[in-house]
């Protein structure tokens, strides 16, 4: 990390530093605009719409940092990343208070906390710009800013493990996502601070994975919000578009996985090596298109989908729509009503076959 100048700095792995951030930057980016866009009014939803956008700003200009941008928006970097992490803190607070505009008994002394954290750390992290002792962070050698965003991470565990268990076991559903997203960014920043401060300094592979972490949470935000409308969010997920988004990912971990299968056979092979690797290569990628092709393994994953990200069985308005069309008849040939309609029934529950009587 390079936000909180020479001891935050990570020098090494530039490129996946820019391609971790970039990715951060461009997912944040996406559901950023789904926000936006359907946001209704309420403080619930300001605040995660808010909390995303400061993030796209910040895994930007951490992105650019890697890159080689000019150690002057450094401290910008620092302020940013505590702006990102203290409302996704505040947002949590504001789904764990009981009432609109009021902070619950248990919420105030995490509240109090977080303030006093954020702003001590802000005047740390800007003393550059302010002109303030070069020293002013440090105390007995330890970097009081990675104290700082230690403390920060602390308190944002503490708050998803609140939310999480005074929420009702049957409303868990709802903000499961959630505390996966966000937990996970608070969870990977107290590994990254606690190993700094630790160490007293930060970790570069580390810092350069952080991208990565905060790219991978940003579609189990989406989710979450797609559950939960009474943040006044308004956001549709395709079954389509999450269904084809899973497949590639899964292809994509297949051929990682394959191709590292691959290097092992190729070193532990001997002379036989590199034929054994281009055999089994060969195989893996007659496999897949196997695998993609199968109608079992597709209503499997379908079904997977359905059940643990849509509050709906299924896209109503598809279903409609493909069913309409069913009946009327449209690429069906001469085929006679009932069995049209059999047929519709059928591909809503993925049935190649079906009787009527």
């Amino acid at each position: 990390m390079r936000g909180a100048g020479e001891l935050l700095s990570a020098p090494g792995g530039v490129d996946a530093g820019v391609l971790g951030y970039g990715l951060a930057a461009l997912a944040h980016l996406v559901l950023a605009f789904v926000l936006l866009t359907s946001w209704r009014g309420r403080l619930q939803g300001a605040l995660l719409a808010a909390a995303v956008c400061l993030t796209v700003l910040w895994a930007g200009l951490a992105a650019g940092l890697q890159a080689g941008l000019g150690p002057g928006w450094v401290p910008a970097e620092g302020l940013l990343e505590l702006a990102s992490r203290g409302l996704w803190l505040a947002f949590l607070l504001r789904l764990l208070s009981p009432r609109e505009g009021v902070l619950g008994a248990r919420v105030r002394p995490l509240a109090v906390a977080g303030l006093l954290s954020a702003a001590l750390l802000a005047l740390l992290l800007a003393a550059p710009w302010l002109g303030l002792p070069a020293g002013l962070g440090r105390m007995q050698g330890l970097d009081l800013r990675l104290v700082g965003f230690l403390a920060l991470a602390v308190l944002g565990l503490v708050a998803v493990e609140q939310l999480y268990r005074n929420t009702a076991p049957e409303r868990r559903w709802g903000i499961k996502f959630l505390c996966l997203g966000v937990g996970g960014l608070f969870a990977y920043d107290f590994f990254l601070y606690a190993d700094a401060v630790l160490f007293q300094r930060l970790d570069p592979h580390l810092w350069d994975a952080r991208g990565l972490v905060d790219a991978l949470a940003a579609p189990l935000l989406a989710v979450a919000a797609a559950r939960n409308p009474q943040w006044s969010l308004d956001v549709f997920v395709s079954r389509r578009m999450v269904f084809h988004g899973v497949a590639l990912t899964g292809a994509g971990l297949y051929l990682l996985a394959m191709a590292a299968a691959g290097s092992y056979i190729r070193y532990w092979g001997g002379s036989w090596g590199r034929v054994f690797q281009v055999a089994f290569l060969a195989g893996a990628g007659l496999l897949l298109p196997a695998l993609l092709g199968s109608g079992s393994l597709r209503a499997r994953l379908r079904v997977f989908l359905d059940k643990h990200f849509f509050s709906y069985r299924y896209d109503y308005r598809e279903e409609w729509l493909r069913l309409t069309r069913a009946l009327a008849g449209e690429g069906e040939g001469e085929r006679p009503l009932p069995e049209r309609a059999v047929a519709a029934l059928g591909a809503m529950v993925d049935c190649a076959a079906g009787a009527l009587w």
